[in-house]
């Protein structure tokens, strides 16, 4: 059977009990999103500090690649509140850029959650709107899938937080 074809890889998240995301790694696939039968596909896993995460699979084989910390850049508004949420656990705030009005130092709260030191003010026209570079930590997975002799194969993998 020739080695053709090409999966794509779906992802899912179940369960309340904390913020999970996942995403394929860019830097490791060299930008693929589309893959041959038996290579490898790798994939970030993002969750609160101390969530466990069950991977579920359709098909192929899954592999734990160790851990590693990525650096984000968000664009976050304060209108009417001093606080705002980033999308990954915040390992730590690099650096942070205000546009137009400042209001001031920006610390991480919570795990997702960033403060700005001035509360914004909508009567007074006090708002603002940064750009926030910080860290991550996330799992990295790699799946890969034996040829199924179709010329595409989706599959699925879904995080279940415990």
């Amino acid at each position: 059977m020739a080695n053709y074809g090409s999966i794509t890889i779906q992802f899912g998240i179940v369960g309340d009990a904390g913020k999970i995301s996942i995403e394929l790694d860019e830097e490791m696939n060299q930008g693929k999103t589309q893959f041959a039968y038996g290579s490898k596909a790798y994939f970030q896993v993002y969750a609160d500090p101390g969530l466990t995460v069950h991977l579920i699979k359709t098909d192929g084989i899954l592999t734990n690649e160790g851990v590693g910390t990525r650096t984000f850049d968000e664009q976050v508004q304060f209108i009417d509140s001093q606080t705002a949420e980033l999308g990954k656990p915040i390992r730590s705030i690099e650096s942070y850029q205000w546009y137009g009005q400042d209001l001031g130092n920006i610390t991480k709260t919570g795990i997702y959650q960033i403060k700005c030191a001035q509360s914004p003010d909508i009567t007074q026209g006090k708002i603002g709107i940064t750009k926030v570079s910080y860290k991550a930590d996330f799992t990295r997975y790699a799946i890969s899938v034996p040829n199924k002799g179709v010329p595409e194969y989706p599959v699925l993998i879904v995080a279940v937080a415990a």
